[in-house]
């Protein structure tokens, strides 16, 4: 074969390896494509759940003062407890699965169809204003003062399609008792509540209009599997009055829900009492006020849990209903940090002798 007709045969070769080659630039442009879009996908775009994480824990007495009286000055520091609430990606979901600090929670439990991030935001504040009233009134009583407290009862607001109230009760019901006995405030009937089981009948007393009524509802689940019984409504205090014989402010600082309700008492009965209740310690807690002095349960205990650890907290009071949780969010963890369990606020001051 000549020189010449090598050249040619290679000519005639090289079309081929062109349309070859061209595929696969071709292939290998959409695999890119359509890896970039899985990366995007992964990394921007949120699936439909919340993750709840350790948030920082405060001071208290960064938030409660008390104009015109002589406070005590603490050798310790007492802690409130926070949660952090973030939407999740699909990165995010598979990485906090493996995070035994963070919750993954359905969107659909914390904003049911038809409630906005917003409404959840009023309702907290709502319930936050609540507790630090009653807060306030159950340590004034602790520390010798009398206090006298009513309010119109619980309104009902929004109620959750497919709840357990749905068809039972109506936007607008005046709670004013709960099992028979009187309620007067919005933390008071979530604690009751969350002392239930789920699947059980509860009778609700309402004003409706001019008429006075008896509801049955059966509790039901936040998600299947879920201990938390609920009834599945917003719910706000109506026409609350309190009289204090003295001043006490707690600047809630964009923190919102019920459950620092039991340190804001325990601040302002170691702000008015003459002994240092902390003893020196660092101490650490979370627990919604009754009007009655009881603690009632909370959410997120695991991340309140870290969140005591990260403050170096030698004690966490923990409400009765939520200390099997947080005893195993606990373990395995190297700590000397000891947990309490308080039903009331007296088994809490008791518990920091």
């Amino acid at each position: 074969m000549t020189s010449t007709e090598l050249r040619d045969t290679g000519l005639e070769e090289n079309p081929v390896r062109t349309e070859s080659s061209n595929a696969w630039w071709i292939l290998s442009g959409v695999v890119m494509f359509i890896g970039t879009l899985v990366l995007l996908v992964a990394f921007f775009v949120e699936v439909p759940y919340f993750a709840n994480l350790p948030g920082p824990a405060f001071r208290t007495d960064e938030f409660v003062t008390i104009p015109g009286q002589e406070t005590t000055e603490s050798s310790g520091d007492l802690y409130l407890l926070t949660v952090l609430r973030e939407s999740v990606t699909l990165v995010g979901y598979v990485q906090a699965s493996f995070d035994d600090r963070i919750t993954l929670i359905p969107r659909e439990v914390i904003l049911p169809e038809g409630r906005t991030s917003e409404d959840k935001k009023r309702a907290d504040q709502q319930m936050m204003e609540d507790s630090q009233q009653v807060a306030i009134a159950v340590a004034l009583e602790r520390t010798g003062y009398e206090v006298s407290f009513a309010s119109d009862g619980v309104e009902v607001g929004e109620i959750s399609p497919g709840s357990a109230a749905e068809g039972v009760m109506q936007e607008g019901d005046v709670i004013i008792a709960f099992e028979n006995e009187p309620v007067f405030f919005s933390g008071d009937l979530v604690s009751r509540i969350q002392e239930r089981a789920v699947g059980d009948v509860v009778e609700f007393t309402i004003e409706r209009g001019e008429e006075i009524l008896d509801l049955k509802v059966t509790l039901g689940a936040r998600e299947p599997g879920d201990p938390t019984p609920i009834v599945g409504v917003t719910i706000f205090t109506v026409g609350s009055r309190f009289d204090f014989p003295i001043e006490v402010l707690i600047e809630s600082q964009n923190i919102g829900g019920p459950s620092a309700g039991l340190m804001f008492s325990i601040e302002i009965i170691n702000q008015l009492s003459p002994v240092d209740v902390t003893s020196g310690h660092r101490i650490a807690g979370t627990g919604t006020i009754d009007s009655d002095g009881s603690v009632g349960p909370i959410g997120g205990i695991r991340q309140k849990v870290f969140g005591a650890l990260n403050a170096g907290a030698d004690l966490m009071l923990v409400p009765e209903a939520n200390f099997e949780d947080a005893v195993a969010a606990l373990g395995g963890q190297d700590t000397e940090m000891k947990l309490v369990s308080v039903a009331t606020i007296d088994d809490a001051l008791q518990a920091m002798a």
